[in-house]
C-alpha cells in the first residue's frame, strides 16, 4: 500500500512538472483583493513558491484569463510598480524599485543563502540594511537590492553569525518615526499586537512591513544566560537617554523569557534633568524566540522611539564583537584634498568626528595649518568652523590669523549622477570685510567603478575685487563610496589631483 502511495504522489509531481513546463495555463479575477492575497493565489494556482516582499501592500482589480505564471506575474508587476525573478525556483516579488531605475542606480539584485541560522534571526543584526533586505521566515535565503558597498558590509556580516553555536545573543534595535508615521504605527499595532506602556511579542515579518517608516538610530548585542541581568544604554538619540534592563528568565530551544525594565530621561545641553520622563512597565515579560520579537513604541520629548529586543541563538562570542561597527552611522570621518600639479600646491581639508583640519601648502601661497570644529549640517554635507594662519610666522601678531568656515558636499551614490562639491570662505580675524570666497562643484556620471564628468571653479577676493572661473573636465575612479580623480582644464591649462575619502 505504501508502495502505491508513493508511486502515485511521483507520478502527481511528474504530471505538475510537465504541464509547468508545456505552459500551463490559469484564469483569476481579482476585484479589490490586496496584492498579498493575488499573490498567493497565483502561487496556489501554480503550486509554487512566491515570496512577496512584506511592503507590497494595496488592492488589486484585474482579470486574466488563460495565463502563464510568468505573464500573471508580469501583467500585474507591470500594473502595479512590483518587480519579480525567480532564483532556485522560488518566485522573489517586491517594490524596492523596477528592475530597469534599480539597474540605472548601479544597483543589483543578489541571494544569499543561509546554512545554519533563519532568516529573522540573520535579519536582527541587519536591521541598518533592512531597506535592502526581503525575505520570508520560511525560506533559507536573503534577497538583496542595493549598492555592491552595501552587499559586501551585508554578506560580511551573515557570515561572520550564520555559523554553528550554541551562544545566545540579546540583539535590540531603536528606531525613531515621524508624527504622521507614528499616528498609523499606533493605529495598525496598539489594537492588536502594542498596547501603550509595554513590551509585548511581535511577530517579526509583520513588523518588517513598517521598516521603510522608521529611521534606524542604533543597536546593540550581549551574550544571554538564564538568569542574567544585561544592562544597555543608549546616549546617542535626538534629545533623549535610553537606559534598559533585560533580565533573562530563561533560555531554550527556540524561545527565550525576558523581563524588562526601560527608562527615558529628556537630554538638554547635555546633562539630563530630573527622573525619567518615560517609564515602560517595569515589569513587562515577553517570550521571544524564532519568529517573535519584543517591541515597544514610545514618545519622549518631539521625538517618537520604537524598541524591538529579540534573542539570536549564533557564533561564538569572540566573532560577535566584530558586528558593532555594521550599522550605516553618520560619517564620523572625511578628507578632501586637491593638489595642483601646476604650481605644486595641495590643500587638504577633514575631520575625525568633531575635530576639523585644514592644511595648505605650495609654490604660491604661505604654509598654513587651520583648526575648529567640524560638524554633519545635514545629510551629506559636513561643516567646518576653523582658525589658524601661516605655519612659520609671529604668533603673536593678531594680524596672522585667518578664520575659515568652510561647507563639504559629498556625493550620496543613490543615482548613476553625482554632485560633490567644496565651499570656503576666508578672512583676516581683524578685516572680516576682506573675505575670500572659493568654490569647487563637481558634477560627473558614475559607470560601474569609473567616473567621467567636470568641475566648475570660482574665486572671489574682495579685497581686490577680482573674479576668476575655470573649468575642468574630469575622470576618476570610485571604490567603496570614495573617489579619486583626475581634472584637466583647457581654458588654463591646468591639472589637478582631487580625492573625497570618509567613513
Amino acid at each position: 500500500m505504501k508502495k502505491i502511495i508513493l508511486i502515485s504522489l511521483a507520478l502527481l509531481i511528474s504530471v505538475a512538472v510537465l504541464a509547468y513546463a508545456s505552459g500551463m495555463t490559469s484564469s483569476f479575477v481579482f476585484s479589490q483583493e490586496s496584492l498579498q492575497s493575488a499573490f498567493q493565489d497565483v502561487s496556489m494556482a501554480f503550486n509554487v513558491s512566491i515570496v512577496v516582499d512584506p511592503t507590497v501592500s494595496g488592492n488589486i482589480t484585474m482579470n486574466l484569463n488563460n495565463v502563464t505564471l510568468d505573464q500573471a506575474l508580469s501583467t500585474i508587476c507591470k500594473g502595479y510598480g512590483l518587480f519579480y525573478f525567480n532564483y532556485d525556483g522560488v518566485y522573489f516579488v517586491g517594490t524596492n524599485m523596477s528592475a530597469m531605475s534599480m539597474k540605472a542606480a548601479g544597483y543589483s539584485e543578489r541571494v544569499i543563502e543561509l546554512k545554519y541560522l533563519s532568516s529573522s534571526n540573520v535579519m536582527a543584526f541587519l536591521q541598518p540594511y533592512s531597506n535592502y533586505i526581503t525575505y520570508a521566515q520560511s525560506y533559507p535565503y536573503l534577497f538583496f537590492f542595493g549598492p555592491n558597498s552595501v552587499y559586501e558590509k551585508v554578506l560580511s556580516t551573515v557570515k561572520s553569525v550564520d555559523v554553528p553555536g550554541t551562544n545566545v545573543y540579546v540583539v535590540y534595535n531603536i528606531y525613531t518615526m515621524s508624527n504622521s508615521n507614528y499616528a498609523m504605527w499606533q493605529n495598525d499595532f496598539y489594537s492588536s499586537y502594542i498596547m501603550p506602556g509595554q513590551f509585548k511579542s511581535t511577530n517579526f515579518e509583520f513588523f518588517q512591513k513598517y521598516s521603510n517608516y522608521m529611521k534606524f538610530e542604533g543597536n546593540g548585542f550581549a551574550l544571554a544566560g538564564a538568569g542574567k541581568n544585561i544592562q544597555f544604554k543608549a546616549n546617542y538619540l535626538p534629545s533623549s537617554s535610553l537606559s534598559m534592563n533585560v533580565l533573562v528568565n530563561s533560555i531554550g530551544a527556540t524561545q527565550a523569557n525576558l523581563n524588562f525594565n526601560l527608562s527615558v530621561q529628556n537630554v538638554s545641553s547635555g546633562t539630563v534633568q530630573g527622573t525619567p520622563s518615560y517609564t515602560i512597565n517595569t515589569n513587562s515579560t515577553v517570550t521571544v524566540g524564532d519568529n517573535k520579537m519584543a517591541v515597544a513604541s514610545f514618545r519622549s520629548g518631539n521625538s517618537n522611539f520604537i524598541v524591538t529586543v529579540s534573542t539570536v541563538r549564533s557564533a561564538p562570542s569572540t566573532s560577535i564583537f566584530t558586528l558593532m561597527d555594521m550599522g550605516p552611522k553618520v560619517r564620523t570621518y572625511n578628507l578632501v584634498m586637491d593638489y595642483n600639479g601646476n604650481n605644486n600646491t595641495i590643500k587638504a581639508l577633514g575631520n575625525i568626528d568633531h575635530f576639523g583640519l585644514k592644511i595648505s601648502a605650495g609654490q604660491n601661497i604661505p604654509s598654513g595649518i587651520y583648526v575648529g570644529i567640524s560638524s554633519p549640517v545635514a545629510i551629506g554635507l559636513q561643516g567646518y568652523l576653523l582658525i589658524g594662519g601661516p605655519i612659520f610666522s609671529n604668533l603673536s601678531n593678531v594680524n596672522n590669523y585667518k578664520g575659515e568656515i568652510a561647507l563639504v558636499q559629498y556625493p550620496d551614490f543613490k543615482s548613476n549622477f553625482l554632485s560633490s562639491g567644496v565651499l570656503t570662505v576666508s578672512a583676516s580675524l581683524t578685516s572680516l570685510a576682506n573675505f575670500h570666497l572659493q568654490y569647487n562643484g563637481n558634477l560627473e556620471y558614475k559607470m560601474d567603478n569609473l567616473v567621467l564628468g567636470g568641475e566648475f571653479s570660482y574665486n572671489h577676493i574682495q579685497l581686490t575685487g577680482s573674479n576668476n572661473f575655470d573649468l575642468y573636465g574630469s575622470i576618476g575612479l570610485v571604490y567603496y563610496g570614495e573617489i579619486l580623480r583626475v581634472l584637466y582644464s583647457p581654458i588654463s591649462n591646468t591639472f589637478k589631483f582631487e580625492m573625497n575619502w570618509g567613513g
